[in-house]
């Protein structure tokens, strides 16, 4: 059993045994935050800090009281005049810099900025990104660093805080918690879920909340729509305080949603209203993703989905930047690298033997993440006797859709790159034995997607069948509708 199911499995028997939809500190739904960062923290091998008491910068560097008494009053100015300077917006977008791309020399989010851009929205909008603030970033005015801001509000935040209900609703929590601590699973993980740790992180949310309803209330938004909602604590906080003033929140999919992907599916118990740290409408891309997440959504009243399509793809083609009437290249097959794997891995011995057995140019399309270089990439490919038949390509010289839109055929081992790939007519061939894990429940009836594992004996020779047998007759795209978040 691979770990992922390993790890679905167990915490689908956790639902199944204990109360998870009725753990509750301060009021504040438990079971998300902690399947959510399980899930995170084991699969990414990362360790869960974030209790340590760590000292500010201001105790650490031994400042005196005049300074920190100067750094509040700074704080408390900036803060009011962020508060001041901020307008009133109908919808309210919460971005990273890392989903933009270049667009006509603009940084522009391709899931939000699609939709602004082809609706004219630009006036009734706001966002706060997280990281940073690109340079040419697309609709600056409207675009607010919040790190920067919420960074003022924390050293101020006691003039803003309220007194938290101090009740706890943890039965059998404590049964739970020996299991985690019992399981080699969960190392990484179990010191963070301690109650008394548990009560800090709450508390520190519930706190930081208090930022967001101050916000909302300015803004008045009518809806607050994100991207990676479970992305960080100030997210979280974000979405307390959005369904503690009952304003709709929604969550744009970003990638692959499979029945292993535990944020948005398999959840066996959700309370009737839902969780308070969750969003309540989830914006898809496709049939399949939205089935895996109403076969859940469906026990409660509050919580949905709804297939909006690939806000990204469906601009690019009704603007034209993509010409779904050309003939694809017949002799092309789009490779997309994963990021965790290594230059050997991702060209294994089978596909160089691949490669070498056919007349197909194969473009090896890098991930932003990937740790290995453009160059190091291609001296390998050098050195295995292929580069006569491979093209590598930075992930910024094309936009992917350009890439697929050039190809026949698209390989990776379980990209997210596959659903695109689907959407515009292009099948996909999965060589990593992940993939069933990921797809095949959804997609296993596909024609368009086989699964071959590249470590099998036959990977090439049932290959180059798929490449005889498919009928890859060109498939003219069907122009679709741009969402429009303002819709109901």
């Amino acid at each position: 059993m691979s770990p992922e199911i390993e790890l679905k499995t167990k915490i689908n028997w956790f639902e199944e045994n204990y109360p998870v939809e009725e753990w509750k500190i301060y009021g504040v739904d438990l079971w998300p935050l902690i399947r959510i960062k399980v899930y995170l923290t084991v699969l990414a091998g990362l360790s869960a800090k974030g209790n340590e008491n760590k000292k500010s910068s201001i105790a650490k560097f031994g400042h005196t009281y005049i300074y920190r008494f100067l750094r509040y009053v700074y704080a408390l100015i900036a803060f009011g005049r962020f508060y001041v300077r901020l307008p009133r917006k109908s919808l309210l977008f919460f971005s990273v810099g890392s989903i933009r791309l270049n667009h006509q020399g603009k940084a522009f989010h391709k899931l939000f900025d699609s939709m602004i851009d082809y609706h004219n929205l630009q006036d009734k909008v706001f966002f706060f990104e997280f990281e940073k603030i690109h340079k040419n970033i697309y609709n600056k005015k409207n675009v607010y660093l919040l790190n920067e801001y919420i960074k003022e509000f924390k050293i101020v935040k006691n003039l803003f805080s309220k007194k938290h209900c101090q009740k706890l609703s943890l039965e059998k929590y404590d049964l739970f918690l020996e299991e985690l601590n019992n399981d080699n699973l969960f190392e990484e993980v179990k010191v963070f879920f301690e109650i008394d740790n548990l009560k800090i992180w709450v508390d520190k949310l519930l706190t930081n909340s208090t930022f967001f309803e101050i916000v909302y209330k300015k803004i008045k938004p009518e809806k607050i729509i994100y991207s990676n909602f479970y992305s960080w604590d100030d997210i979280i906080s974000s979405l307390l305080a959005a369904n503690n003033l009952n304003i709709p929140t929604y969550d744009i999919q970003h990638g692959p949603i499979s029945n292993i992907h535990l944020v948005f599916s398999s959840w066996e118990k959700v309370p009737v209203k839902g969780y308070n740290t969750m969003v309540k409408e989830f914006w898809t891309w496709d049939e399949r993703s939205n089935e895996s997440i109403m076969k859940w959504a469906a026990k409660t009243s509050t919580v949905t989905a709804k297939i909006i399509g690939n806000t990204y793809l469906s601009y690019a083609m009704s603007n034209y930047q993509l010409n779904t009437s050309q003939e694809r290249n017949k002799n092309h097959i789009l490779y997309t690298l994963q990021p965790i794997y290594t230059i050997e891995r991702m060209v294994h011995s089978k596909i160089i033997e691949l490669i070498k057995s056919n007349n197909f140019i194969w473009v090896f399309r890098l991930h932003p993440r990937n740790t290995f270089r453009k160059n190091e990439l291609s001296e390998y490919i050098e050195k295995a006797g292929i580069s006569n038949k491979v093209r590598v390509e930075e992930y910024f010289e094309n936009s992917l859709l350009e890439s697929l839109t050039n190809s026949v055929l698209h390989v990776t081992n379980y990209s997210g790159t596959t659903i695109e790939a689907k959407l515009m007519g292009v099948p996909t061939i999965l060589i990593d034995d992940f993939a069933v894990s990921v797809y095949h429940d959804d997609y296993g009836d596909d024609d368009e997607i086989l699964f071959l594992d590249v470590e099998k004996e036959d990977f090439v020779s049932k290959f180059m069948n798929f490449m005889n047998s498919y009928n890859f007759e060109n498939k003219h795209l069907k122009k679709m509708e741009v969402y429009n978040p303002m819709s109901n």
